[in-house]
Formats: C-alpha cells, structure tokens, sequence
C-alpha cells in the first residue's frame, strides 16, 4: 500500500511540476507579447521594414 502513495506522489509531483512549467512558459510569453506590441507601436514609421527584415534574416541564420 506505501508503494501505491508513494508512486502516486510521485506523479503528481510531476504533473505539477509540469503544470506550473507550462504556466510559467505562458506567463512570460504574455509578457513579450506585451513589451513587443508597445515597441512595435514606439518605432512604427521610425525603422524600415527591410532593415528589420534583413536584421531577422542574419540571426535566423545564425541559429
């Protein structure tokens, strides 16, 4: 029987340590998303989109 608890800890550690990962995951991506938009909308008109374009370009390729 302490087998069968002890191996169900176990998982549920496991789930929740996945669970909290994915949360974190989806909270920092809330966060970019939210700093991207509010750059995006300071440097709208300011860069040119073939600037940034070629800039993504080069580090696409870099990794």
């Amino acid at each position: 029987m302490n087998i069968v608890i002890t191996e169900l800890s176990l998982i549920l550690v496991r789930l929740l340590g996945e669970m909290y990962e994915k949360y974190v995951e989806e909270d920092e991506m809330s966060i970019l998303k939210k700093r991207l938009r509010r750059l995006s909308r300071r440097l709208t008109g300011k860069i040119d989109p073939a600037v940034i374009t070629s800039i993504v370009r080069e580090d696409r390729e870099k990794h």
